[in-house]
């Protein structure tokens, strides 16, 4: 029974909104926001004094390596290798999602004045109101596809401004630069009007080969700052939305406050590590959209400065897998390469008795 509460909080923590503390600016006022990150004798490793903390930390983590294990196999089973190759059939929607969910925030972030998120008004930006102008019109050219690769490079150009104006805290904001970076070098010519001005360009098929492996890396590189930079570095301010909103009675089984920032804290390192690295990908974005979604209701926070998070997410989660990561490692070494093996042996006996040609297309499906 205990193993079960155990389980139970172990799913409750991964659906907490725990990306919230990413942006936890937009939950705090000023003061408060002010006020706790300069506190700097919180330490999030407190919570490991205690040891029933310590007893509850090594239980979860049991069940979270038992769930990996369980999703592992699952993902590498038949049932799982046909979910992964239907959803891999709109990898071609992937560019799409990213160049309109970039148009969408350029857009909401020039009319609300903002330079990609609330907490960083154009004011206070050399030149803002060009900015604001430069950001509504990049905006309008990447929703309707015009001059892709010329728009993501002016947004790129941007995000490094913002980066030399507001420094490493613009890593929070890196999937806009990953995007820009993407939408440059291969475009995106399904519905839009490049491709209808310039034709189909061959150079926008390897988006769907490469485009992951950018998109993977920024997202990764994301949320382990942002988990380093609030929950680690300055896990005061995570402490303080928790006691704000009484984050501790939606999981009763985490009583102590400072746990519970420790524990978001691995989480969102830990998917953010596993995405950069490649490592149950899509399990994780999952994670991340769910956590994501959960904060915007919960917190009722304003929705456009996520629809860039949410759409590299997306596009994560439908793209093919890239060669470069430990999910394919895994696929092309060891025992699932001898498992198969195996399976195109006995696909290969069952099959009817066709041209060496035809034989072939049907193994190589498999």
């Amino acid at each position: 029974m205990r193993f079960l509460r155990v389980a139970l909080v172990s799913l409750s923590l991964l659906a907490v909104p725990s990306a919230v503390f990413a942006h936890a600016s937009y939950v705090l006022t000023h003061d408060e926001y002010a006020s706790a990150f300069t506190d700097l004798q919180v330490s999030f490793v407190d919570a490991l004094y205690y040891p029933e903390n310590v007893a509850l930390f090594f239980a979860l983590a049991l069940v979270v390596s038992i769930l990996l294990i369980a999703n592992f196999l699952f993902r590498h089973s038949a049932i799982g290798r046909r979910i992964d190759d239907g959803v891999e059939k709109v990898a071609w929607i992937a560019p799409i999602i990213i160049r309109v969910s970039l148009g969408l925030l350029f857009l909401f972030a020039g009319m609300a004045g903002r330079f990609f998120g609330p907490e960083l008004p154009l004011g206070a930006f050399a030149g803002g109101e060009g900015i604001r102008f430069l950001l509504i019109f990049l905006s309008g050219l990447l929703l309707v596809g015009l001059w892709t690769e010329i728009a993501a490079l002016l947004g790129g150009i941007l995000y490094l401004i913002g980066l030399m104006q507001v420094g490493l805290y613009m890593l929070v904001y890196a999937p806009v630069l990953g995007a820009c970076t993407i939408l440059f070098l291969w475009g995106s010519r399904h519905f839009s009007l490049d491709r209808y001005l310039e034709g189909h360009d061959k150079k926008s098929d390897c988006s769907l080969m490469l485009s992951p492996v950018v998109l993977r890396i920024f997202f990764g590189a994301t949320l382990i700052y942002s988990g380093i930079l609030i929950k680690v570095a300055h896990p005061a301010v995570a402490l303080a939305v928790v006691e704000k909103y009484r984050l501790t009675e939606l999981i009763p089984f985490v009583s102590d406050p400072l746990l519970f920032v420790f524990l978001c804290a691995l989480i969102e390192i830990g998917v953010g590590i596993f995405i950069l690295i490649g490592f149950e990908m899509r399990l994780m974005l999952l994670v991340s959209l769910v956590t994501t979604a959960l904060s915007l209701l919960y917190f009722r926070e304003l929705l456009w400065p996520h629809i860039l998070l949410v759409g590299t997410a997306l596009a994560l989660l439908v793209s093919h897998d890239d060669r470069f990561t430990i999910d394919t490692f895994f696929d092309h070494h060891g025992l699932l390469r001898i498992s198969r093996k195996k399976e195109k042996e006995a696909l290969s006996a069952r099959l009817p008795i066709l041209p060496h040609s035809k034989q072939h297309l049907l193994r190589h499906r498999v």
